[in-house]
């Protein structure tokens, strides 16, 4: 995503946007979410851990939501080799 950020003449903010939509906030959930449960293993707490970021997971949903708009996007560099080639690194 960041070598589709440094080319906007490919990549436009609103079509990195329609196709990544809030990965960056799911991979921040998923960090902090993997440490908990690392933490809460040896403790035997890891329901615990599901219950405490259960309203996390909602950020999942946004993601899901944005799925086939995404897959629409996506389709419009079809054609475009050097969006190809980004895409495919």
């Amino acid at each position: 995503m960041k070598e589709m950020k440094e080319r906007p003449e490919v990549f436009s903010p609103d079509s990195i946007a329609l196709m990544f939509s809030n990965i960056e906030q799911i991979y921040r959930f998923q960090q902090n979410f993997l440490e908990a449960l690392r933490l809460a293993i040896p403790k035997r707490r890891i329901a615990d851990v599901f219950l405490d970021f259960q309203s996390s997971f909602m950020c999942y949903s946004q993601y899901c939501n944005s799925y086939p708009r995404a897959l629409m996007e996506l389709e419009n560099f079809a054609g475009n080799k050097e969006a190809a080639a980004i895409l495919e690194r």
